[in-house]
Formats: C-alpha cells, structure tokens, sequence
C-alpha cells in the first residue's frame, strides 16, 4: 500500500458488529455507518485524489511562488472543497455512536504505511532539525526572544514529528509481527 491509502486507511474502522465506519474528519467528529464496500472504495478513491492535489499545490505554491508566501493561504479552499465533497458522500448515512480514537486512527494508518517511507520520513526529520541546529548554532537555536515562532515550529514540532514517525515505526513493526504469529 502506498503513503495515501495509509492516510485514508485512517479515517475507517469496522465496529465490532462488523458495520463498516468512515470518519471525515478523524478522530474529532463523528462516524457514519457505511451501506457496503463500494461506498467504502469510492470515498477512498476520492481522499487519495484530494490529497495527491492538495499535496502538489501546496509544494507547487512553495516551490513556485517561495516560502514567504505561506501555503497555508490555500487551506480555506482545499478544506472547504474537501467537506462539501465529502458531505455528498455521507448524505443520508446513518450517525454511528462508536467514535474513533486517535490511537486508532494512527494504528490503522501506520498498518498500512511502508516501513521503509516511515524510516525515511523519520530519519529526513531528524536530518532537518539537525540542519537546523547546525544554522543557527546550538545555543542560539534555543533563545525564544530572537526568533520565537522560529524556534518553536522549527525545534520543538521537529522533536514532535520525530517522536511520532518513530511510535508509527513501532506499530507498523509490532503489527507485521502480531501478522506473522497467526
């Protein structure tokens, strides 16, 4: 499986009565009951596309028009396309009680992700946070009053990024062993 089904995959869960589950917006909303696997194939196909577009035009607008012009300006349109898409697709579905937990979630993504990508993401993580430091010097990488938004995006939502490529590398491991035991 590729980087966008493991994304997609974590919007899904079956309930234990075996109703298949889909979670528009994660873990923070609610679920709808789905009528059958091809509404589940359909809507998967849909995310994937949605985000291979919104991937490409937010590292297109960064690589065409720079960094100083923050992607993040095409986020009201690409969130605003995505829920009007997706409240098509859930139209008339039942409400479902069971909710989905982040632990979920992110299980049934790093199921689904390579491990080698996850490794590689981890390790280009590390590798940019280290860059960082190398930049601007180890000492002044830590001084809040010079570059405040700077430092915390760049230091500490790199040590947090880190740490979560690394709990997925474990689960992905964990479940390809719990796999091969049965």
């Amino acid at each position: 499986m590729g980087y966008l089904d493991a994304k997609s995959n974590a919007l899904f869960k079956t309930a234990e009565n075996g109703n298949l589950l889909f979670y528009p917006r994660g873990y923070w909303g609610k679920g709808y009951i789905l009528p059958d696997e091809e509404t589940k194939i359909r809507i998967k196909k849909f995310i994937k596309k949605y985000m291979a577009i919104a991937l490409l035009v937010i590292f297109g607008s960064v690589i065409l028009l720079g960094p100083e012009i923050s992607p993040l300006v095409w986020l009201p349109v690409l969130l605003t396309f995505y829920f009007v898409k997706l409240g098509k697709f859930t139209t008339g579905l039942s409400v479902s009680e069971e909710k989905l937990t982040f632990v979920e979630s992110i299980t049934n993504s790093a199921k689904s992700d390579s491990l080698v990508m996850l490794i590689f993401f981890f390790l280009s993580l590390v590798a940019m946070v280290n860059i960082y430091a190398l930049r601007m010097g180890p000492f002044e990488m830590l001084d809040y009053t010079k570059h405040p938004l700077e430092v915390a995006v760049t230091t500490w939502g790199g040590i947090v990024c880190c740490a979560f490529f690394a709990w997925k590398i474990f689960i992905n491991i964990r479940e390809k062993l719990r796999v091969k035991q049965v």
